[in-house]
């Protein structure tokens, strides 16, 4: 029987790194430091622990004028999100209401209830973490440090 990668010591990629990290943490008998072990397995990969959010609704470009909502997700391992903030059309950022938390390695859920008038609208958002770094609004591809930058999303209302 052939071995998943993870558990195999010939696997490859981010399960390898994983259980490298483990396997360090243990130590030579295997049981030095369990706490640090998993700890260190349990760890978000660099290239994920950024500060970032998405806006998730609308989730077309055309809306229909009047009362409705800003949504999406914000996620800032290991901290957890304090704050996100929303700008419309390059206004004043405005706070977002968070959903419930269920813990600092999970994303977060917000929203922002707005009255949308007739028009093309641009729409950001921000988060910020809970030892106050807000996002970056400096723009980075996914490799070979995580994206980093501020979503701009144009809405048109109608």
């Amino acid at each position: 029987m052939r071995t998943a990668g993870a558990f195999s010591p010939r696997g490859r990629g981010p399960e390898r790194a994983a259980l490298h990290r483990c396997e360090q943490a243990l130590g030579h008998d295997g049981f030095d430091n369990q706490s640090e072990a998993l700890r260190r397995l349990r760890a978000p990969s660099p290239h994920n622990d950024k500060i970032a959010s998405r806006i998730d609704t609308p989730d077309g470009l055309h809306v229909k004028a009047g009362r409705t909502f800003i949504g999406g997700v914000a996620w800032a391992q290991p901290v957890g999100v304090e704050r996100v903030e929303v700008q419309i059309d390059g206004g004043r950022w405005q706070r977002a209401t968070l959903g419930p938390s269920a813990g600092n390695d999970y994303w977060r859920q917000w929203y922002l209830p707005c009255d949308a008038k007739p028009g093309s609208h641009q729409v950001s958002c921000r988060a910020t973490d809970k030892q106050g770094n807000v996002q970056t609004p400096a723009r980075a591809m996914p490799f070979p440090n995580g994206a980093s930058g501020i979503q701009r999303l144009v809405v048109a209302v109608a």
